[in-house]
């Protein structure tokens, strides 16, 4: 239902009580982000707009205020959600997004063992990012991301082709 949108981040808790909100943001940028006046979180498959009154960094985080938004209870509505932009507003944010998450939804597929699940989402740590992928089993895969273990990426198919080293998937998956 994203056609149109980009998921630039995500809400987590209320900050305070006068309805500001803590967000994480999923997008690298050399310079501070600029958010746009409006953003949209999607509410019963409806893009609902909100307008951003202020915004400032906190550690890794933002503390967004909305308009509207003036309570602890009614920031806590929006706690898990998705925070999207219009793609023609990317370009105001001074981001450049990250190629990681564009794969996130793609289907995933080893040399040996073939099909392996869907990639969940894409961990971001000091030293390396790994792929969190979940099984078919529902079962947790974490695979480091670097070029050696990525064969393909078949944006069109929405797979990723991967080529992990002898006993990485036996460990989760117990082949």
């Amino acid at each position: 239902m994203n056609k149109g949108y980009t998921s630039i981040g995500t809400f987590l808790s209320p900050h305070g009580y006068k309805g500001k909100i803590t967000a994480t943001v999923k997008v690298k940028s050399k310079t501070p982000i600029k958010f746009p006046e409006s953003i949209f979180v999607e509410i019963q498959q409806v893009w609902v707009p909100f307008f951003i009154e202020e915004s400032s960094v906190s550690g890794k985080h933002f503390i967004l205020k909305i308009s509207d938004i003036d309570t602890e209870q009614k920031a806590l509505t929006f706690k898990g959600k998705e925070i999207f932009v219009a793609n023609d507003c990317l370009n105001t944010l001074n981001i450049t997004e990250n190629e990681h998450f564009k794969i996130i939804g793609f289907h995933v597929v080893d040399e040996v063992a073939g099909a392996v699940g869907m990639v969940e989402e894409i961990l971001e740590y000091p030293g390396q990012d790994i792929i969190k992928i979940k099984s078919a089993n529902h079962v947790e895969i974490l695979i480091p991301y670097v070029k050696s273990f990525l064969k393909k990426i078949d944006k069109k198919q929405k797979t990723v082709h991967i080529a992990t080293p002898p006993g990485l998937l036996e460990l989760y998956l117990k082949i």
